[in-house]
């Protein structure tokens, strides 16, 4: 999908080539194959949500600092520098999982905890 995008593909071939890749791994999940329970694999969907959230802040930051520090004239980045820019997304999102969301799931759980623990059940009142 990346080379068609840098080919300057249109979006209806991005977009059905995403949607077959889509339909390709459910009917993995269907046949009951083990490739998508592979370790890396699970973990990515474990830092998704931070993956979600980086992508974009990094999208700005990242095209901005490129062309500041290499000094490019023009403002499009080559495909290298976008590929460097998709590699540093997981390591980015896997420290924000583990700074930012991993604590703060486990401090609402205890905090619902602990509300749970305060309010009166139904069954005593």
């Amino acid at each position: 999908m990346l080379v068609a995008a840098a080919a300057g593909a249109s979006d209806t071939v991005i977009v059905i080539g995403l949607g077959g890749l889509i339909f390709f791994l459910a009917r993995l999940a269907q046949t009951g194959s083990d490739l998508l329970s592979a370790r890396p694999l699970v973990y990515l969907g474990e830092i998704s949500y931070s993956v979600y959230m980086i992508c974009i802040p990094w999208k700005i930051v990242f095209p901005n600092l490129v062309i500041r520090v290499l000094q490019l004239n023009n403002k499009e980045l080559p495909l290298g520098l976008w590929l460097v820019f998709l590699i540093s997304v997981v390591p980015l999102a896997a420290v924000s999982y583990h700074l930012i969301e991993k604590p703060a799931r486990e401090r609402m759980k205890l905090m619902a905890d602990s509300l749970a623990a305060r309010r009166p059940s139904a069954a005593t009142a």
